[in-house]
């Protein structure tokens, strides 16, 4: 049985995977399940992310150039898309995402956490 099946997920659910290990992998599934399936997903991390976990996203995006257009764009290409942090080049991993760094909290935005 697929995760998303066994948590009764669909094509309009948002998730949020919460935990101390392990967070990355079934963030990933979830978002395999729900392409498997017809639908489309947008992960991210507000913690580092290693580059082998990158790779399990078909595209990935930079926090700072995921505007909407650029997002939709990727979407429709690879119906999975990874927005990351800056990305240390000499260990491979990529910074978290923030509301605050993402731009975000920009006036006239929905919402905002600080």
């Amino acid at each position: 049985m697929k995760l998303a099946e066994a948590l009764g997920l669909t094509g309009d659910d948002i998730v949020a995977v919460v935990g101390g290990g392990g967070s990355p992998p079934a963030m990933f599934r979830l978002a395999r399940d729900m392409v498997e399936q017809g639908g489309r997903a947008i992960t991210t991390t507000t913690t580092r992310i290693f580059g082998a976990q990158i790779a399990l996203a078909p595209a990935h995006v930079l926090a700072a150039e995921a505007t909407r257009e650029r997002v939709l764009a990727d979407l429709a290409a690879h119906r999975h898309v990874l927005v990351i942090g800056a990305t240390d080049a000499e260990s491979g991993k990529a910074e978290g995402v923030s509301l605050i760094s993402s731009g975000a909290c920009a006036p006239g935005a929905r919402a905002c956490a600080s």
